[in-house]
């Protein structure tokens, strides 16, 4: 055994195995490019090939977008202004009661409150406005 140079113990990263590179090209994208200008011996050529190739590819992907279409009909349509088709107070012993019903809606809107629900009680309160207005639900906010 010559008592010579011995050859440095390389990290797994500074391998000029050609397989190695390529995979690091693939898997470890910046690492794989220092590797193959570092340690390949390859011609500069082929590195510049290869180095042009990832970036080029690494544009198209950043810059390859959804085209507007696609991106509007991702995005939720927004939710048509509703049109009242009449809004009024309704007097009652223990005061008004605001009440609002939207074109197109089969419900009534009511400002209803504790007061109102607490004298008529809720279910028989829901009761008497949906018949008066001719409506299937009832709702509103105390």
């Amino acid at each position: 055994m010559s008592a010579g140079k011995q050859k440095p113990k390389l990290n797994w990263y500074e391998s000029d195995s050609p397989a190695l590179i390529v995979v690091m090209l693939i898997v470890f994208f910046p690492l794989g490019l220092w590797s193959m200008w570092r340690y390949a011996k390859w011609p500069n050529k082929t590195k510049g090939i290869v180095t042009g190739a990832v970036v080029a590819i690494a544009l198209v992907a950043g810059v390859a977008s959804p085209d507007e279409e696609t991106q509007e009909a991702a995005q939720p349509s927004p939710v048509p202004a509703k049109t009242i088709t009449f809004a009024e107070q309704l007097e009652t012993p223990v005061g008004p009661l605001p009440l609002v019903k939207y074109s197109g809606d089969s419900c009534l809107y009511a400002k209803a409150t504790t007061a109102h629900t607490g004298y008529y009680g809720m279910d028989k309160l829901k009761d008497e406005l949906k018949s008066k207005y001719n409506v299937t639900c009832v709702f509103w906010e105390e």
